[in-house]
C-alpha cells in the first residue's frame, strides 16, 4: 500500500513550506556547535585589536583617600630621673679615657695633691720634678667641670671657659671632644655649634637670621642658629671678633638670652668654650669685661717632643670609631647628679676665712680714696698701681700692690663654684684649702693684671700667672696665720662676722651684747692689723653697727 504525501497546491502553501524547512536546518546548526576555548577567544579578540588603533586616554591623578582628622600625638615624656651613683667616677674616668685613647696628648698632670717625691732636674735643685699620689690634667679637668653645668648661682646658664695657648695645641679639639662625650653631640652637630671668628661676623651668623621668603612676604620668622640650639658651644679664636659682636656674646653668657631684632633669643643650657690664640695682626685685644665673664681659663702647652710615636699611632687609628666603656659613659642622668652632689658639697670654714681675707688683700688700696668706703681698687679709675699709685704708700710692699684690678663678683661665685666641683671630682664631701688653691690660679689668671711691683719680686710672675696667683694666696695664707696667733680676738670677729648678712638682718641676731662686742675689735683687731685687709673688716663692723643705730639702739 502506498502512502501519499499532501503538498498544497497554493502559492500560501508553498511559502510557509519553505520556512518551515530553513528553520529546521537553522536549529539543527545550533544544537552541533561547539564553545571555542578562552585562550583561543583571547586570541581573537587580541588579533581584533591589533588592527584598530585605540585612542590613548589621559591619566587621571590619583586622590589622597580622605581619612578623618585625627588627635595630635601626645608629646612623650622624658624617662624619670634615677640617680647615677657612680656619677663621680664616671667623670674621672672621663678624665683617663681621653689620655689613654690619645684624644688629648699630654704628660701635664699639672693639678697635684699629696705631694710625696722630688726629683732633681737641675744639679742645683732650681728645678724638680714632684711627683703625687692624686694629680690631674688642668685642661681636661676644667673641661669636664665645665661641661658638668653645675653653677653655685643656681642658675641654668651657660658655663665659661677660656682656653688660650698657641695655635695647634689641642684647644678647639678638646672642647669638640667634650661635647659629644658629655653631651653625646655628632660631630656635625658640634661642626654647627661652633664660631670661626672674624672681624665680619655679625649677629645673623651668630645668634639668629630671618626667613627671607617669608620676610618678602611681610611675615617675620626667626631662624635660631645651631650656636644658640645645641649645648656645647665653642667660640674659636675670640680674639678675632670686634668689640660690638663681643658684646652678643657677653649678654648670652650673662643671662642665657640675647636680642635679634624685637626677638628674644634663648641659649640652650650647655657650656662655653673660647680659644684664644696668642695676640697677632689679626687681633682684637679683649677687653677686662669680656676676660670677667669666663669662669676659667686653661693654658695649653706645646706637646712633648717624646710623644711623636703616640701622634703617629693616633693618625693610623683616627678613622676607627671609638666606643666609651661603660664605667665612664656619661648620659643626662650622670649630668643631673652630679651637679645635686656638687650642690650638697660644704666648705670648710678655715678654707672660706683665708680666702676672704686674700680677696681683701686685692682689693684693698689706701691711695683709692680718702673714705674707708673708697680705699678699694675699684675706686682707682684714674691712676693705678702700675701707673705710681702705691710710690709712698706704706703698703707698697704688700700684696695689694701687686693687683691694678680687684676681684669681681663673678670671679669669687666661679672660685666657689669650681672648688666644689673639684671636690666632688676628688669624691669629698667638703671643700679644703687645698681645692681652693688649686682651682685659684685658673680663676684669677686671665683677670689678674699684675703690676711692675709684683715682677721685681718675682720675675717668672710676668709669664707664668699661675704660679703668681699660687704664690701670693700662699703668701696671705701665712700672713693669716701669723694674725690668727699673735691677734686673740682675731678668731673671735671671724666668728661673729661669718655671715655679716645674716648676722644684721635676722632678728634678735645683733644684740646690745654683739654690738658692743663688734665694737670693741676696732681697738683690740683691726688697729693691730698691718694690712689693707683691714679695711675690708672694719667697713663690715661699721655697716652692723650702723644698721644697729638706725634701729634705735643708739649708746
Amino acid at each position: 500500500m502506498t502512502i501519499e504525501t499532501f503538498e498544497p497546491q497554493s502559492t500560501f502553501g508553498r511559502i510557509m513550506k519553505e520556512r518551515l524547512a530553513k528553520k529546521r536546518k537553522n536549529s539543527t546548526q545550533t544544537t552541533t556547535q561547539t564553545v571555542q576555548p578562552a585562550n583561543s577567544r583571547l586570541d581573537e579578540i587580541l588579533a581584533k585589536s591589533e588592527k584598530t588603533t585605540v585612542p590613548e586616554q589621559k591619566q587621571i591623578p590619583k586622590t589622597k583617600p580622605i581619612t578623618a582628622p585625627q588627635k595630635p600625638a601626645k608629646p612623650k615624656t622624658p624617662a624619670p630621673y634615677v640617680p647615677d651613683s657612680n656619677a663621680a667616677d664616671k667623670f674621672r674616668g672621663m678624665h683617663e679615657f681621653f689620655v689613654e685613647n690619645k684624644l688629648f696628648l699630654t704628660d701635664a698632670y699639672d693639678i697635684k695633691f699629696k705631694k710625696h717625691k722630688t726629683h732633681k732636674v737641675t744639679s742645683n735643685g732650681s728645678i724638680k720634678a714632684i711627683r703625687a699620689k692624686e694629680s690631674y690634667n688642668s685642661q681636661i679637668l676644667l673641661s669636664l667641670l665645665t661641661h658638668v653645668g653645675y653653677n653655685e648661682r643656681g642658675t641654668k646658664h651657660n658655663n665659661t671657659m677660656l682656653s688660650q695657648g698657641d695655635p695647634g695645641l689641642g684647644k678647639t679639639i678638646l672642647a669638640e671632644y667634650c661635647g659629644q662625650f658629655v653631651f653625646h653631640e655628632t660631630a656635625d652637630q658640634v661642626a654647627d655649634s661652633t664660631i670661626q671668628c672674624h672681624p665680619q661676623q655679625t649677629a645673623e651668623t651668630m645668634v639668629a637670621h630671618y626667613d627671607l621668603a617669608k620676610l618678602m612676604q611681610g611675615k617675620k620668622e626667626v631662624h635660631t642658629s645651631s650656636w644658640m640650639k645645641n649645648k656645647g658651644k665653642i667660640i674659636d679664636e675670640i680674639q678675632r671678633l670686634p668689640d660690638e659682636t663681643i658684646a652678643i656674646i657677653l649678654q648670652t653668657i650673662d643671662s642665657g638670652k640675647t636680642k635679634y631684632g624685637d626677638d628674644v633669643i634663648r641659649a640652650s643650657e650647655g657650656a662655653i668654650t673660647a680659644t684664644m690664640n696668642a695676640p697677632d695682626g689679626g687681633s682684637t685685644p679683649i677687653v677686662p669685661a669680656a676676660n670677667d665673664r669666663f669662669q676659667v681659663s686653661a693654658r695649653y702647652k706645646t706637646v712633648n717632643g717624646n710623644f711623636v710615636p703616640a701622634i703617629i699611632d693616633q693618625g693610623m687609628k683616627n678613622s676607627q670609631p671609638l666606643s666609651v666603656p661603660r664605667e665612664c659613659y656619661i648620659d643626662t642622668n650622670t649630668i643631673l647628679t652630679a651637679r645635686k652632689e656638687i650642690r650638697q658639697v660644704t666648705i670648710d670654714k678655715d678654707a672660706i676665712r683665708k680666702l676672704v681675707f686674700y680677696i681683701s688683700q686685692i682689693d684693698g688700696c689706701d691711695k683709692a680714696g680718702d673714705s674707708l668706703e673708697n680705699k678699694t681698687k675699684s675706686n682707682a679709675q684714674y691712676r693705678k698701681p702700675s701707673e705710681g699709685l702705691c710710690v709712698s704708700c706704706h703698703y707698697s710692699k704688700k700684696p695689694c700692690a701687686y693687683f691694678d684690678n680687684s676681684v669681681s663678683m663673678r670671679a669669687t661665685e666661679a672660685i666657689l663654684t669650681y672648688a666644689k666641683g673639684l671636690a666632688w671630682f676628688r669624691k669629698k664631701t667638703e671643700v679644703q684649702e687645698e681645692d681652693i688653691a688649686a682651682i685659684l690660679p685658673y680663676v684669677l689668671q686671665h683677670r689678674a693684671e699684675i703690676t711692675p711691683t709684683a715682677i721685681e719680686k718675682k720675675g717668672v710672675w710676668e709669664n707664668d700667672r699661675i704660679a703668681f696667683i699660687k704664690d701670693t694666696f700662699k703668701e696671705s695664707s701665712k700672713q693669716f696665720i701669723k694674725y690668727q696667733n699673735s691677734i686673740p680676738e682675731f678668731k673671735q670677729m671671724l666668728d661673729d662676722l661669718d655671715d655679716p648678712h645674716s648676722l644684721v638682718y635676722s632678728q634678735n641676731k645683733l644684740t646690745k651684747e654683739t654690738a658692743k662686742r663688734l665694737e670693741g675689735y676696732f681697738d683690740t683687731v683691726i688697729q693691730k692689723m698691718d694690712d689693707v685687709a683691714a679695711f675690708s673688716y672694719a667697713g663690715i663692723l661699721s655697716f652692723a653697727l650702723e644698721h644697729f643705730d638706725k634701729n634705735g639702739n643708739t649708746n
